[in-house]
């Protein structure tokens, strides 16, 4: 199974997390699969837009825990930065479409987009580390540069 499904409807493009069995959790090979595909959406002038998604009741509920106990993982080919950066360098717009947990990295991957659309099943967390504040303050940057209002809500971190 693939770990990442792309969909194209004429100049729109969905990108969807396909780990449902451990809720979209950011493997190495789908975070890698995730900057492979942005770079190859944004070379392709026929994709103006992107909608990212997860499969299944989660959008990503972050790193993935187990891969990151096993000493004999494969090593990522890129950081979870610059997968982060992929999404937020693609020319056009992208929106994460948060179907269910958007927990720590699964979150700041959500950040990165220029547009969260959230269900009503959505639940957001991150954890307070600089990376997450550095997320945080460039999406807020990031849409207030581009004109959006920006609503900050309190949450509890656990």
């Amino acid at each position: 199974m693939n770990v990442l499904r792309i969909e194209r409807d004429g100049e729109l493009a969905t990108v969807v997390l396909n780990r449902p069995e451990a809720l979209n959790a950011l493997s190495n090979a789908l975070c890698d699969a995730i900057v492979h595909a942005f770079r190859e959406l944004a070379d392709d002038g026929g994709v103006r837009a992107v909608i990212l998604t997860g499969e299944g009741r989660a959008f990503s509920a972050g790193v993935d825990l187990k891969e990151l106990s096993d000493p004999n993982r494969k090593p990522a080919e890129f950081s979870p930065g610059q997968m982060i950066d992929a999404v937020r360098n693609f020319p056009g717009p992208v929106i994460a479409a948060v179907n269910g947990f958007a927990i720590t990295g699964g979150f700041e991957l959500a950040l990165g987009c220029d547009l969260i659309l959230a269900s009503s099943e959505a639940r957001c967390a991150s954890l307070p580390s600089a990376r997450a504040t550095r997320a945080h303050t460039c999406a807020c940057t990031r849409a207030h540069t581009q004109g959006v209002q920006v609503r900050a809500y309190s949450h509890t971190t656990y």
